[in-house]
C-alpha cells in the first residue's frame, strides 16, 4: 500500500523513514477479495491525512483513494 504512489509525502527524504501508517478495516465489498480500509497518517511536514481507500487482497491493487478534508 505504502509504495503505491497513491499517499503523498510517505517518505522522509533523505532520511529514508517511514511514518507510522494506521489502518483499519471497514467493510468487505460486493467483490470477495476487495476490502474498504480507512488510513491515517501525518506526512514528512507534519500535516496530518485520513481517508479511505478499497484493497484488492487478491491482486495487491489499491482503488477510490478518497482523503478527508480537513477540518477548520
Amino acid at each position: 500500500v505504502t509504495g503505491s504512489g497513491a499517499f503523498p509525502g510517505l517518505i522522509q527524504e533523505g532520511e529514508g523513514l517511514w511514518p507510522t501508517i494506521e489502518y483499519r478495516f471497514l467493510q468487505w465489498s460486493d467483490q470477495a477479495s476487495v476490502m474498504l480500509l480507512h488510513y491515517a497518517y501525518a506526512d514528512r511536514q507534519g500535516e496530518e491525512h485520513e481517508g479511505y481507500f478499497w484493497y484488492d487482497c487478491g491482486s495487491g491493487e489499491i482503488s477510490g483513494v478518497m482523503e478527508l478534508p480537513e477540518e477548520p
